[in-house]
């Protein structure tokens, strides 16, 4: 089985290709928010250097939120424009799912995070099993810090994934916790395309897989604009 896997979530653009668990592509560009130009080609090479077209692909595996609302249209509409011309299923994945499976089995809990602007992070929670142990949800710092608390078990590491790992860990760190904090390394960190068609291929077995036209995005929480219409803080 062959899977494309795509995260537009963050301004970290990565695409992989995955063949029978076996990753066999990994290509990544970090250089700001230029997904509608980049994607394509990115995808194109990818695909070209292993003698493969979309319809080669057996599932197209895209993360679908939270994340830039502009980057998140970008990687759905184009895996949407793919699966349907190749008549393929798809899978959108969460991406904070996408980062914890980036990350694979670590001996502690996982916590991905994305900078959410106005002092929140987009975060999830998952146990060493990679079983979910909190929805994706937007939060403060201040109540992250609460909940970690929460599920800390003395000496347990925890591993911050995502972009916002620097920053909560800066803000952590000067913190009392009962446990110990890991940044994870960048090349993880920033990229959640493996993640996604590993979690995507889960969804394919669990028959959670979709038609171009089912596959939607989860934006978790309103546009700042709406937002500000509505009088909403956060």
């Amino acid at each position: 089985m062959k899977i494309l896997g795509i995260d537009t979530a963050s301004g970290c653009l990565s695409a992989a290709l995955v063949e029978d668990g076996r990753l066999t592509c990994l290509t990544a560009r970090d250089d700001g928010l230029k997904h509608s130009v980049n994607l394509m080609p990115m995808l194109v090479s990818a695909l070209e250097s292993h003698d493969l077209r979309p319809g080669d692909i057996d599932l197209f595996a895209v993360t679908n939120g939270p994340g830039s609302f502009t980057g998140l249209r970008i990687g759905v509409a184009a895996v949407k424009g793919m699966a349907f011309a190749a008549d393929k299923p798809c899978a959108g994945v969460s991406t904070l799912e996408a980062l914890a499976q980036a990350l694979g089995r670590v001996c502690g809990l996982v916590f991905p995070v994305m900078d959410a602007r106005r002092d929140q992070v987009y975060n999830a929670v998952f146990d060493p099993c990679g079983t979910r142990l909190r929805p994706d949800r937007a939060i403060s710092l201040d109540a992250l810090y609460e909940d970690m608390l929460t599920l800390a078990i003395d000496g347990i590491d925890v591993y911050l994934v995502g972009d916002g790992a620097g920053m909560c860990y800066d803000f952590l760190a000067a913190k009392e916790l009962p446990l110990a904090l890991y940044v994870v390394p960048p090349n993880i960190r920033m990229s959640a395309a493996y993640g996604a068609a590993v979690a995507g291929q889960k969804k394919l077995t669990r028959g959670e897989a979709v038609s171009a036209s089912e596959l939607t995005i989860n934006y978790l929480r309103l546009p700042q604009a709406e937002r500000e219409r509505q009088g909403i803080n956060n």
